[in-house]
Parts: structure tokens; C-alpha cells; sequence
């Protein structure tokens, strides 16, 4: 089964901190797509508006502060991804750091202030980035016992504890922030991933289902919901909640992508249709400009699936070029390519509920 939470996870702030492709026939520089960390509260992040006026302001020491995802470095700027396409986010470059030199940065400064929840959360979400999840929860953990129940710092080890696949530990926390905050629906969406994720199909159904009555995150919720009624063997709801994401939203890449897997890989056969997987799993490659590698694993199992190995081998290969995926992908990817040499379509397993 694919990693429940792995998509969506960064895109959690408001308005910035969402990844943009990259312009075709652009080198692609080593720190984009990755986080900025400032090095400071009173760091400025710089925006100009659609009409060329520019202003500034602190960032502060709120939950956004820990996801500012590159898009673009030039000359001293770095700009920062954004949901509003007309205005340009940016840092100096000299006000912020790159996760390996942001540890070293914030450990110096926690020798003075051992106690500095700032900066213990930071380097938390700096070992996150580095795939240090010990160090990253050990740091959240320090932060709480100064801070106790912090909503920044529950948030920051929630996510920690997902990425270490920590699945009990991380409805723990967000048990803790829904006390605090019952309408929160970017932590009820997240802890119902978590509880799909532990074969819970039943209550993470119930509690998508319960937040679509008043979320304003329509499509956000169906996407999680579908996945959790595709994992529980429910196929046809399913497909419809990607439809109706679709209906609404054509462009919803993720829709794309997770009808044609459905539609590629499902252990009904009457599900199955390699052509139309072929076509939606395309939609999708489309849509994000061939950059998704997730999107390209669908697009060589739905070309298994219509009986073409030779190009499902090569979407394959494409796919497991991406070090971030071939990271979290426990042998999944790799395994589907041996299964294509063999000229065998990959079938998810047949439903396990617990």
C-alpha cells in the first residue's frame, strides 16, 4: 500500500509553501523544492504585488515560519512558493539557510538559550528535513516540556511522527491540538490520514465523512476519504469521490492520478481499465508537467496494466530517478519494475481492515 500521508503534507500553510514546477529547459538549483530557515523572528519576507509595489514584514515565530519551500534562487534572493500567482515572495539570501546549515546554526544558538522553544522547533523541522526523525522528535518533545501543549510544536511533531510513520504517536498530538482547536480541519484531515494509514478504514471514513458537512477544503477531504474507501476495498466510492473532486476541478492532478490508479491496480477486475488509467494517469503527468514522479510510478502501472511493459518499464525507470520518492518508497517502486520485466501488472492488495 503507498504511504497514506505522502501527499499533501507541505502544502500546510496559508498561502505560501506550495510547490511550483519548474519552467522546462530551466536548471533546476539544488534548493528549490526544499525548505528555507530563517535565522531569526524578525527576519523579513519581502512581497511584491502584481503592480510592481513591494513590501515587507516579519515572519514572526507562527506555524508558518517552518514552511517556506524555494522556489527560485537568484543573485541574494531567494523566493518562496506561493498559492497567489500574482505576487513574488522572497527572502535575502543572507536571512536564511538550507536544513544541514540551519542545524548547526540553531544547535550554536541553543548552547545560550537551551531552552529556546524557537529555535528547538526549528532545528526539529530542520532534522525533519534531513530525514533525522529522532533528533527531530527529541527536539519537539524538549520544546513541550518547556511549552507545554503548544499548538506550533504539537503541529511540528505530529508531522515528524507521520514522516517516521509513528502513526499512534502522531494521533496523539493532533488529539491534543483538536482539544485546543476542535475546528481545525487541516489537523482532523491529517489525523483521519493516520488513522487509514493504521488499517482504521472505518473511523478515518467517519471522520472525513463528518468534516464534509462544514469544511470549505471540499476537494482536500474526498481525495483522503477516497483514498481511505480504495484502501478498505469500497472501490466504486472511491471512484465516485474523485469524480465529483473533478466535476468541480479538472485540474486536479491528485483526482487524475488517484482514478487511474484505481483504475490500474485494483484487485477487481471489473474496476480495471488500462486504457482509461493509461489516459487519466497522462492527465496528470500533463498537469504537473512530467515532474511527478509519484504520478509517473501510476502512469507505468496503468501501461502494465493495458499490456505495454516496454513503456512501463521505461515510466518506471523515470520515476525511480526521483531520490525523494525512491526514499520513502520501502522497496514498493522497485519491486513493480522486477514485476513489469516479468510482464505482470502490480494489483494492490486485497483489503485489510483493523
Amino acid at each position: 500500500m503507498r504511504f497514506f500521508l505522502a501527499a499533501g503534507l507541505l502544502a500546510l500553510t496559508l498561502g505560501v509553501g506550495i510547490a511550483a514546477p519548474i519552467p522546462k529547459g530551466q536548471a533546476k538549483n539544488p534548493w528549490v523544492g526544499k525548505f528555507a530557515f530563517v535565522k531569526a523572528k524578525d527576519v523579513k519576507l519581502h512581497i511584491i504585488q502584481a503592480d510592481g509595489t513591494e513590501s515587507a514584514g516579519i515572519v514572526g515565530a507562527g506555524v508558518n515560519v517552518f514552511y517556506y519551500t524555494v522556489s527560485k534562487v537568484g543573485g541574494d534572493r531567494i523566493e518562496i512558493s506561493s498559492a497567489n500567482s500574482d505576487r513574488v515572495y522572497y527572502f535575502q539570501r543572507d536571512d536564511v539557510l538550507k536544513a544541514t546549515d540551519a542545524i548547526e546554526f540553531y544547535t550554536t544558538k541553543l548552547k545560550d538559550a537551551p531552552k529556546d522553544t524557537f529555535y528547538l522547533a526549528l532545528r526539529a523541522w530542520a532534522n525533519y528535513a534531513e530525514d533525522k526523525f529522532d533528533a527531530a522528535e527529541a527536539d519537539c518533545t524538549t520544546a513541550l516540556n518547556v511549552e507545554t501543549n503548544s499548538p506550533t510544536v504539537l503541529r511540528i511533531r505530529a508531522i515528524i511522527r507521520l514522516g517516521a510513520k509513528k502513526f499512534e504517536g502522531a494521533i496523539e498530538d493532533f488529539d491534543k491540538l483538536i482539544a485546543q482547536w476542535p475546528n481545525d480541519e487541516w489537523a482532523i484531515r491529517q489525523r483521519a490520514s493516520a488513522k487509514a494509514s493504521l488499517k482504521k478504514y472505518d473511523e478515518a471514513i467517519a471522520e472525513y465523512t463528518k468534516l464534509l458537512a462544514t469544511t470549505g477544503n471540499r476537494n482536500d477531504v474526498l481525495i483522503g476519504r477516497g483514498l481511505a474507501y480504495d484502501h478498505s476495498g469500497q472501490h466504486a466510492k472511491a471512484l465516485a469521490d474523485y469524480e465529483e473532486i473533478l466535476k468541480s476541478n479538472p485540474k486536479s492532478a491528485v483526482a487524475w492520478n488517484n482514478k487511474a490508479w484505481l483504475r490500474c491496480t485494483c484487485p477487481e477486475a471489473k474496476f480495471r481499465n488500462g486504457k482509461e488509467a493509461v489516459e487519466l494517469a497522462t492527465k496528470a503527468c500533463e498537469l504537473t508537467e512530467w515532474a511527478n514522479a509519484g504520478y509517473l510510478d501510476t502512469l507505468a502501472a496503468a501501461y502494465a496494466e493495458q499490456g505495454d511493459f516496454e513503456k512501463a518499464m521505461k515510466w518506471q525507470r523515470e520515476a525511480m530517478q526521483d531520490k525523494e520518492l525512491m526514499k520513502r518508497e520501502d522497496g514498493e517502486i522497485t519491486a513493480r519494475l522486477e514485476l513489469y520485466k516479468q510482464k505482470k501488472p502490480y494489483r494492490q492488495p486485497v483489503a485489510e481492515k483493523k
